[in-house]
């Protein structure tokens, strides 16, 4: 094997390494994209279930109102 052919080989090599960089790059590059929707899902999610608990609090506290009303005009015991 000559010079010429083993600086051949190492260019060759070179260029291969530059295209696999490149690939890790992006996938690298998605990886953060996904993370950072995930993240703002997540807190989306959280929000709505914030809501909800709020939401669900508010309903049974109503309804605790209006039974407590009707259990006083029936005259049953507390």
């Amino acid at each position: 094997m000559t010079t010429e052919d083993r600086e051949d080989i190492k260019r060759y090599f070179g260029v291969v390494a530059e295209g696999l960089e490149s690939k890790v790059q992006q996938v690298a590059e998605g990886v953060a994209a996904t993370n950072e929707r995930i993240d703002r899902l997540e807190n989306e999610v959280r929000r709505g279930f914030s809501e909800l608990g709020s939401v669900v609090k508010l309903s049974f506290g109503q309804l605790d109102a209006r039974l407590t009303r009707v259990e006083r005009s029936a005259g049953a015991p507390r």
